[in-house]
């Protein structure tokens, strides 16, 4: 077999696999075999179809669904004068007569009710800060929102506490 056969041989042998290779779709034809560079460059021949073409549309991703916060029972306390002026952890100087609270885990600008459970009396307050340090304690409440609930005396109170939609008005 001389070196023409034998090329002549690699050739059928190439187009089979690059024909095995279109038929899976792991190969997009650009211009034919034999062609050599001119068809690729050629203005005049019309652009191969992308890749794009052979397969179905790709459906839109869907948004990611917001977590569901759910309401928490646990003790609550307050911090106020000391903390006046100070940054909390959102960036934002405390200020003790507004309606804001420390939490752990909600995030920064969660509007939640916190109900006292001992007496009925709840307020809306913004969560601007991360605490309360102390074990066993659920969230912490400025001192404007701590009266509001009457749990200045006592410190601590038993509490509800549910999320809200919508952002609140620093009062």
């Amino acid at each position: 077999m001389g070196d023409r056969e034998a090329m002549r041989g690699f050739h059928v042998f190439g187009r089979w696999c690059f024909c095995g290779l279109l038929g899976a779709g792991l190969v997009v034809a650009a211009a034919p075999l034999g062609t050599g560079d001119a068809a690729l460059t050629d203005p005049a021949q019309p652009p191969a179809p992308a890749l794009t073409s052979f397969l179905p549309p790709h459906p839109a991703p869907k948004p990611p669904r917001p977590a569901k916060a759910k309401a928490q029972v646990g003790v609550a306390s307050w911090y106020g004068p000391d903390k006046d002026g100070r940054l909390t952890a959102s960036g934002a100087v405390f200020n003790a007569g507004k309606l804001t609270a420390a939490h752990r885990s909600l995030p920064f600008n969660t509007r939640v009710k916190v109900t006292n459970l001992r007496n009925g009396k709840s307020v809306d307050v913004v969560i601007n800060d991360r605490g309360p340090g102390i074990p066993g304690r659920t969230i912490d409440l400025s001192e404007q929102a701590a009266r509001k609930l009457g749990m200045t005396e006592k410190g601590l109170a038993p509490v509800k506490i549910v999320p809200l939609k919508g952002p609140i008005a620093l009062q």
